[in-house]
């Protein structure tokens, strides 16, 4: 009823506020978070070449989720249409939800493929390191922790 009125008031729908975007390629905050992550990974103890591999895939991936947002806006916004329509059409719901599912769908195997690439390229001391960062799963024992250099 309440949703009638307001479409019926010309109203549109807002989505809540979004998080911040992460910063855009090529931007000064894109590199210090650059920096931070290269330091974590340091911190690690993954050997140089190993960050420099992973550094490149996670600006490759930065490039692509930030391509993905407008895609994923439009069928967020979809479905917020579809809820607040009168009458509701369960099928349009499901066409919405299903669209959404679709996107996340394919980030999440772009992702997995991008972690699996990764590791096909780093030596084998790395790969130890970097795959036990793509589970949450850790040891009783902390694990072994490196210092990262002074800048």
């Amino acid at each position: 009823m309440i949703a009638a009125v307001i479409l019926a008031a010309g109203q549109t729908l807002v989505p809540p506020p979004a998080p911040p975007r992460p910063p855009s390629v090529d931007t000064a905050a894109f590199e210090q978070e650059g920096a931070r992550y290269a330091d974590d990974l340091r911190r690690v103890c993954l050997s140089e070449p190993g960050v420099q591999i992973v550094l490149r895939a996670w600006r490759a991936g930065r490039q692509a989720g930030l391509a993905s947002v407008a895609p994923q806006q439009a069928a967020e916004r979809e479905l917020g249409e579809a809820a607040y329509a009168n009458p509701i059409d369960p099928d349009r719901i499901a066409r919405a939800q299903a669209e959404k599912r679709r996107l996340n769908d394919m980030a999440l195997a772009a992702s997995d493929s991008v972690g699996v690439a990764i590791l096909r390229q780093l030596s084998p001391a790395d790969r130890r390191i970097y795959v036990r960062r793509m589970t949450i799963m850790r040891p009783e024992l902390p694990p072994q922790r490196c210092e990262a250099p002074a800048r």
